[in-house]
């Protein structure tokens, strides 16, 4: 991201996700946004629902997330920075992570940069793989994993 006096503020960033044929695992529970406690109590209320305890046991697992993230993008003072231009927050990464694989699967990351992939990938329990060709940034997703 750039001042961009030309356009306006990019409010959404792309993300592609490649995976190979076949069966495909996809957990949308894994990635559940919490409900506030006001709308809890409001659906809690909603005579419609024939089973409450049911209803209540969703509400308290939240809802499923849509396409639209709401994950800030780490500014230059972040703690999570590291010093790379385009690095991605670790939440938004978790994310894809934990919808798109089980534990000890394999996580590949073509564009490593920081390492912010493989750091995740290392607390969720799942196998990775980074390529980086600047020999600066894999250092510093070395430095990065080594702590």
């Amino acid at each position: 991201y750039n001042d961009r006096r030309d356009s306006f503020t990019p409010a959404y960033e792309m993300i592609l996700v490649l995976r190979k044929p076949g069966e495909v695992y996809f957990d949308k529970d894994a990635v559940r946004e919490p409900y506030d406690k006001a709308t809890i109590a409001l659906y809690a209320k909603d005579k419609r629902y024939k089973n409450p305890h049911a209803r209540m046991e969703h509400l308290h697992r939240g809802k499923y997330a849509t396409n639209l993230w709401r994950i800030p993008s780490l500014k230059g003072n972040a703690r999570e920075k590291v010093g790379h231009p385009s690095q991605k927050p670790e939440a938004l990464i978790e994310r894809i992570i934990l919808s798109s694989s089980k534990p000890d699967e394999l996580v590949i990351d073509p564009f490593l940069g920081s390492g912010t992939t493989a750091v995740v990938a290392e607390k969720l329990q799942r196998r990775w793989i980074g390529i980086e060709k600047s020999a600066e940034y894999a250092e510093l997703a070395r430095q990065r994993l080594a702590l």
